[in-house]
This record gives C-alpha cells, sequence and structure tokens, in this order.
C-alpha cells in the first residue's frame, strides 16, 4: 500500500482502527480479536426496530450500494466515506491513466462507463434537451461532478463487493437471489414502489437485477464472516432479551428452554440478520483498511455536463 494510502489512513482513522498489515505484535493482534468480538455484539434494541432495520438495510440498493458508507454530499476534490464512527476515506484523488475514472486495487473503471450510464439516465427519462437536463439537475440538487461522484461510487462499491465475495469464497446461487427478490418485492405494493423508483433513474426491474446480485453478496458477506454466531452464549442472551421485550408472556423466562420453540426460531432469525448486517459493515471497513481504491478528477469535455454547476456556484 502507498505512503500516500497509509497517511489518509492513519488522518481519517480513529485510535481503535486495525493496524496496518504486518504492523502488529502480540498484544495488538489479542487487542484486534477482543475488538471483532466486540463488534460482533448485537447493541440492544426492540423487535420493532430490528424490523425496521432489516428493511431499510434490504431496500436500499440504487446508488448507494454500500449501505451507511458514503455521505448525501460530496467535496469537489474527494468523495468521503463513512461507517461505525471509524471513517475510511475512499476513493482518493489520484492520478489516473487517460480515459480511467476510478481504480479498485487494481481494477480500473474506465470514464466511459460513467458516462454511458448517466447518458443512459438522461435519455431514459427524456432528458435529451439541454435545458430540461439543468432543470432535473437543479431540482435533484446535483452539479456534474456530484453526478459523476454518485455514479463513480456506484461502481466502486459494486466491484468492493466482487472482491470481498471473492476474498471470502462467496459466489451467490440462483435460490440465494431469489430470497433477496423475496424480501425486496414482498408485496404487490412493494413491486409498484420499486417500479416507481426504479422509473425515477430510467430503470426497470430487470435492470434491477445486477443490484440484486450485490445486494444478495452482501447478505452472504455477512453471513459468512458471522459463522458461528448463534453458539455464543451472549447471541443467546440477546436473543432472550428480545423475546422478553416482544413477548409479555415470556417477561419472567431465565432461558430459551423456557420459551416457544417457534418463538426462539423466528427470533433468533431476526437477530441474526442484524448481526450479519452488522458484521458486513465491520468486514467492510477491514476490507477498506487494506485497500487502494481512486478516482480521477472530472474532465471539462463531457457530454453531461449541465449548468446547474453555474446555478449553485451563484
Amino acid at each position: 500500500m502507498s505512503e500516500e494510502k497509509m497517511s489518509e489512513q492513519e488522518r481519517t482513522a480513529s485510535p481503535e482502527a486495525p493496524a496496518a498489515s504486518g504492523a502488529s505484535d502480540t498484544s495488538s493482534a489479542s487487542n484486534a480479536s477482543s475488538e471483532a468480538e466486540a463488534n460482533r455484539r448485537i447493541p440492544g434494541t426492540t423487535v420493532a426496530v430490528m424490523i425496521f432495520i432489516l428493511l431499510v438495510a434490504f431496500a436500499c440498493a440504487g446508488v448507494q450500494v454500500v449501505t451507511n458508507m458514503i455521505e448525501d454530499k460530496y467535496a469537489p476534490e474527494e468523495i468521503k466515506g463513512k461507517e461505525n464512527l471509524k471513517p475510511v476515506e475512499y476513493p482518493i484523488l489520484h492520478r489516473l491513466p487517460e480515459g480511467i475514472a476510478a481504480e479498485v486495487n487494481g481494477v480500473e473503471i474506465p470514464e466511459s462507463t460513467i458516462t454511458d450510464m448517466i447518458m443512459s439516465l438522461r435519455h431514459n427519462v427524456g432528458l435529451d434537451d439541454q435545458e430540461a437536463w439543468d432543470e432535473w439537475m437543479i431540482e435533484t440538487n446535483n452539479t456534474t461532478e456530484t453526478l459523476r461522484n454518485r455514479f463513480i461510487l456506484y461502481n466502486v462499491n459494486a466491484v468492493l463487493v466482487d472482491q470481498m465475495a471473492e476474498e471470502l469464497g462467496v459466489e451467490p446461487t440462483e435460490e440465494d437471489l431469489q430470497v433477496t427478490r423475496d424480501q425486496i418485492y414482498s408485496s404487490p405494493e412493494a413491486i409498484e414502489m420499486a417500479k416507481e423508483q426504479l422509473a425515477q433513474e430510467g430503470r426497470t426491474l430487470e435492470d434491477y437485477e445486477t443490484d440484486i446480485v450485490t445486494l444478495t453478496k452482501k447478505r452472504l458477506i455477512g453471513e459468512k464472516y458471522n459463522e458461528g454466531i448463534t453458539e455464543n452464549p451472549e447471541f443467546q442472551e440477546t436473543v432472550l432479551s428480545y423475546i422478553k421485550q416482544g413477548y409479555p408472556e415470556y417477561a419472567d423466562a431465565e432461558s430459551l428452554d423456557q420459551v416457544d420453540p417457534d418463538i426462539v426460531s423466528s427470533v433468533t432469525q431476526e437477530v441474526k440478520a442484524i448481526s450479519d448486517t452488522q458484521a458486513f459493515s465491520n468486514y467492510v471497513r477491514d476490507f477498506l483498511l487494506r485497500s487502494d481504491v481512486f478516482y480521477s478528477k472530472m474532465g471539462s469535455d463531457l457530454p453531461y455536463k449541465s449548468n446547474s454547476d453555474t446555478y449553485f456556484m451563484k
């Protein structure tokens, strides 16, 4: 990893962040292990909040594929990411070969890919006319650069998830993909809502399949990284705590053996889903800290350039 990357991480990561590879001793390894265990514990909450978080986690796709990682506003010279109060900046502004918008651990994302996606969006939502495009950009609070950054992040996130999945040996099956579809398209109303949201991006449910794959990989990565968590006594204590909160008839239960097995199974699945989501977030942080993710400055000759740039400067 380059000195530039290391200095950036040292400046943004908190003292508790994982040490760089090759720089740990027995003590730091022990601390890292303890921290990893602590990170896997599930914060106390209600079953209602748990379910809400699950729905949000599986609904968030589109531009921000890696959830809880990206700020809504981007500085002109860098795109910032944050996770679990331990910020990691990515991508980092870097001089890349001509025609390359970003690079993720050596994998290049061509500028043409970003341009094609934005021009496809523009055409699909009927904004070929420059004035209409400018008005849409202003209405959606976008400049040419912020829009480009969003599409860069979309592609960077997809590559990162692919690389993490490869590292852990995660490869979704058709059955895995269908589980994700069932969770997102849980009712006719949910399907219509998804169609409406995608239409605003000039996309259809068929176009959304790429995001389905990414979301499924995220879920499987969390599950893989969190293997064996259900056997943890603290996990089982947490399940019992949630049962007590959600089922008053078991308020005095002292162990899961005293609870209806069907309820135990249901709540265990819900709690594990939250734990897996948190495990994915922790793994993302670790992966980013040992990754090189760069992006290039925006050029001046772009077919999607908008006069919203001047509007927001005013």
